[in-house]
């Protein structure tokens, strides 16, 4: 019997958040707090963060184990403050050309292009649908095994959030309707 694939992340995500790390999370809480962070970090995460490159693949895990060292040690189960540092993050891994297309649309069609940026960021991965709602849109995650932790759920929140921000400037009200362990329902209101 074959075993299930493991999900992957482009190391692109862990590059954004190197940078990042370095630069507004080091200032939001101090570099104090981030060689915390750092040293709390798996062997093989904090070795994979320090070489990671933009075009290779690496296992979720540890991404996982970066989101939630930097939302419990960094910010300390701040939701608010991981969230925006995350909209943060989500918001410099966005293209030029990227916003300049999303700026053209709106914020719903971005929120429906969800699934196609999942695809393109994550294999082996489960799954997300997007669907129209009678406030806006929803997003249906399963076969994911990572959204038992606050930390992935409000991940997934701030990166739909960041490219909704991108193209519009706004920030759409987001509530996290339904989760298990592997799935994840989200609801963006952009009637509010």
């Amino acid at each position: 019997m074959l075993e299930p694939a493991t999900p992957h992340v482009k190391s692109l995500t862990l590059v954004t958040l190197r940078e990042e790390l370095h630069t507004t999370f080091a200032s939001d809480v101090g570099e104090e707090r981030l060689q915390r962070v750092l040293s709390t970090l798996r062997p093989a995460t904090r070795a994979t963060l320090d070489v990671a490159e933009p075009g290779a693949w690496v296992r979720e895990e540890m991404m996982f184990d970066a989101m939630n060292t930097i939302f419990e040690v960094g910010y300390e189960g701040d939701e608010a403050r991981f969230s925006a540092f995350l909209r943060t993050v989500a918001a410099a891994g966005i293209s030029r050309f990227l916003k300049i297309f999303l700026s053209l649309t709106s914020p719903g069609f971005a929120l429906r292009r969800i699934p196609a940026v999942w695809s393109h960021l994550r294999r082996d991965a489960g799954c997300v649908k997007a669907s129209r709602c009678p406030r806006g849109v929803r997003l249906q995650y399963t076969g994911f095994p990572f959204f038992g932790a606050p930390a992935y759920r409000l991940l997934s929140v701030a990166n739909c959030q960041a490219l909704v921000e991108a193209g519009s400037g706004s920030i759409p009200n987001a509530s996290v309707v339904d989760w298990t362990d592997d799935s994840l329902q989200l609801e963006f209101d952009l009637a509010a």
